[in-house]
This record gives structure tokens, sequence and C-alpha cells, in this order.
């Protein structure tokens, strides 16, 4: 697979949990005030999640780097399971620091 076939298939699938995000948020922001009140902490943490997941969608689609090898990203892969260190060595991977 070539890489900028991966990162399109990346972001349709980050772009379709973004869609199941905003839907939950639009029914939880409709809810009453009392019922809202109860839950505002989880409302919040949601909105914050759909607005990390955009962010992660601009960077693969900015920073998606035709040049990239498939070891190179097999590697990335391998660094991430291994330290189970996700948001950072995938950021790092989208900005193209793939050192060890």
């Amino acid at each position: 697979m070539q890489v900028t076939t991966y990162c399109e298939k990346l972001i349709e699938e980050l772009d379709a949990w973004k869609e199941k995000a905003d839907h939950i948020a639009r029914e939880l922001d409709n809810l009453a005030p009392l019922e809202k009140g109860k839950m505002l902490p989880e409302i919040m943490e949601l909105h914050m999640f759909v607005e990390e997941l955009c962010e992660r969608m601009y960077a693969v689609k900015n920073n998606c780097l035709e040049a990239w090898e498939p070891a190179e990203i097999g590697v990335m892969m391998v660094r991430v399971h291994k330290t189970g260190n996700w948001g950072k060595d995938w950021e790092d991977a989208l900005l193209g620091k793939t050192g060890g």
C-alpha cells in the first residue's frame, strides 16, 4: 500500500470516528439543563476528543510524506507498539521524526 493511500484511509477512518463523536455530542448538548449539568465533565471531554481528532486529521493531511518508505512505517508501528506511547510516537511519525 502506498503511503498516500494509507494516509487517505487513515483520514477516512478518523473522519468516521469524528462523525460518530459529533453525533453523540449534539445529542448530549440537547439534553435538559439539569441532565446536562450532571454530565458536563464527560460532555467537555467528548468535545476535546473531537477537537483532537480534527487536529490529527489536519496533521495527517498536511504531513503525510510521499517519501516515506513502507519499511519506515513498519519501524514506527513496531516502536509505537513496544512503547505504548501512541500519541507522541504517531505525532513524531507524522512530523517525519522516525528515529529510534
